[in-house]
């Protein structure tokens, strides 16, 4: 194979990969743009105890509570270009349980 076949090789997956984390971005945007998407990514989140210690008696719980715990950072991690969207599911997360 060519250097440039090989370069236009790299070039061509490193487009699909921005396209790919393009289309990623829109989708996480489309569900939080939504009180509703909102809603289900904070009980997601509660569910994932990422705010709660992983500790357990038994090693294969702690294992599989730090797995939960990994999925929520990892959702979490994805408000980092949205700031202001995470703020208002905090903010909606106060109000909602006060009713």
């Amino acid at each position: 194979m060519s250097l440039l076949t090989e370069r236009q090789q790299q070039r061509e997956i490193e487009e699909r990969n921005r396209l790919r984390k393009l289309l990623e971005d829109a989708d996480f945007k489309a569900v939080i743009e939504t009180h509703a998407g909102r809603r289900f990514v904070r009980r997601l989140l509660g569910e994932c105890g990422t705010h709660r210690g992983t500790f357990a008696e038994s090693d294969r719980l702690s294992a599989f509570l730090e797995g939960k715990r990994a999925v929520g950072l990892w959702l979490q991690s994805l408000f980092a270009e949205y700031p202001g969207f995470y703020i208002l599911l905090l903010q909606e997360g106060v109000s909602d349980d006060a009713d």
